[in-house]
């Protein structure tokens, strides 16, 4: 089977987006979650930017991803946090680094932009394998299963959430508490128990009990230098391992 190319991505401005656009990134949506449209639709239009990747071979969606850039000041001091409302890639695209690829080329935009403010991405982790992103790619975030969560942070996620107006937040639990209100098709642990193993999942059950009826749990991390290297390092093995494993072997019996 040939290897998938990497899909094409375009940033848009939120605003700037068609009305076909809007409908793919439903239909897109709607395979990964069961929720209301228009509660889909009232939260894409409070982001700023969305990345949209296409298959390179017929044009069609196969993933997007949508931010809203906040800037909170605490102590004086102003932080740039890129709050991703959403992030979703068809399954037979994923392995592929394709969401960790966006997130690198809005840290450099950003970076440019604010070279010397203090850089966070903060998002609510709705499955595991959303939360997993954190431990398979960088090496400080919160919440973390080894380091209890600074009150600094405690209170930049606390006002990043007062900011987008999120009126489902509890701050004390640090979770989006739904009630039933949406429910994903994947990446819930009610649907099977036995990824408990994984020591990493386990936590995030623990953080986030009520995940079975669409609770989320809000997650932070630090766009630092010492979290962009381990980033860095982290896709170079991965690809490197990618590759390897499709090298035709030359063994002969």
């Amino acid at each position: 089977m040939a290897k998938r190319a990497l899909p094409r991505t375009r940033r848009v401005p939120t605003r700037a987006l068609t009305r076909r656009e809007i409908e793919e990134l439903w239909q897109l949506y709607h395979q990964f979650v069961d929720c209301p449209e228009e509660s889909f639709l009232r939260s894409l239009n409070a982001t700023g930017e969305v990345y949209l990747c296409r298959d390179r071979a017929g044009g069609a969606l196969v993933g997007f991803e949508a931010n809203r850039v906040v800037t909170v000041a605490l102590d004086g001091r102003k932080n740039t946090v890129i709050f991703t409302s959403y992030a979703d890639l068809d399954p037979s695209f994923r392995g592929m680094d394709v969401l960790q690829r966006i997130g690198l080329r809005r840290f450099l935009r950003l970076k440019l932009r604010y070279p010397f403010r203090p850089l966070y991405w903060m998002f609510t982790a709705s499955t595991f394998t959303s939360y997993l992103l954190l431990p398979r790619n960088f090496t400080d975030y919160w919440p973390h299963p080894q380091r209890p969560t600074p009150a600094s942070a405690r209170a930049l996620m606390d006002a990043v959430m007062r900011t987008v107006g999120s009126p489902e937040w509890d701050p004390e639990t640090g979770v989006l508490t739904r009630k039933g209100k949406l429910r994903y098709r994947e990446g819930v642990v009610a649907d099977d128990l036995s990824v408990l193993e994984d020591p990493d999942i386990r936590f995030y059950a623990e953080q986030n009990p009520g995940q079975a009826t669409g609770d989320s749990l809000a997650c932070l991390c630090p766009l630092n230098s010492r979290n962009f290297l381990y980033f860095l390092r982290t896709m170079v093995r991965r690809e490197r391992r990618v590759r390897e494993a499709s090298r035709p072997s030359h063994r002969t019996d």
